[in-house]
């Protein structure tokens, strides 16, 4: 009986990955079609199935047909983007000098300006942002550490090690990628 079942899935088996790599369908972009450029950084679709494309020259947003460039030079702010996360109405917007917000409604970018009660701001390059089940934003930065932001409370703070401690080896404020569980366990890479 196992036999006559191996045999089957090895006679299957290649009609089903036959079939499944025809239904992908792949696209290239380049300067050529709109992009700002063609080193990417940052990868996120949308609520709404926009694909947001960050750059070394900028954001990008792709509608399926045309791409459209969306500017931080004149706010202030390097072009390069880093990371994207999506949340409810607002796309969060990594870059190498500090965090900047693109609001659907307004379709504006404005910069993320608030500060800990020690008035510290995120002026580094954004590696990663994730959002935890109570809405709260984890934003792992280079040599900023790990930062949290409250939407509800509008608070922010700051985690950081000191220089004799990350000497003595436990760890490192440059956050790489953060992650957190449904147990609200995180996990951080440095």
């Amino acid at each position: 009986m196992k036999r006559l079942v191996l045999l089957l899935l090895n006679l299957l088996m290649p009609m089903i990955l036959f079939a499944a790599s025809n239904d992908l369908c792949f696209r290239h972009f380049s300067v050529e079609d709109g992009l700002s450029s063609n080193s990417v950084r940052a990868l996120m679709q949308d609520k709404y199935g926009f694909l947001w494309i960050g750059t070394d020259e900028g954001l990008n947003r792709y509608d399926g047909t045309t791409v459209k460039l969306y500017r931080l030079k004149d706010r202030g702010a390097n072009e390069a983007i880093s990371s994207l996360y999506s949340t409810l109405n607002k796309i969060w917007i990594g870059t190498d000098e500090g965090i900047y917000i693109y609001d659907y409604e307004t379709e504006d970018i404005m910069p993320f300006v608030l500060a800990t009660s020690q008035n510290i701001h995120i002026e580094t390059n954004t590696n990663h942002i994730v959002e935890d089940k109570d809405k709260n934003l984890w934003i792992g930065t280079n040599d900023g550490g790990l930062n949290l932001y409250n939407p509800i409370t509008q608070r922010f703070t700051s985690y950081t090690l000191q220089e004799d401690e990350s000497a003595r080896g436990i760890g490192s404020n440059n956050i790489k990628a953060v992650y957190v569980d449904e147990k609200k366990s995180l996990v951080y890479i440095g």
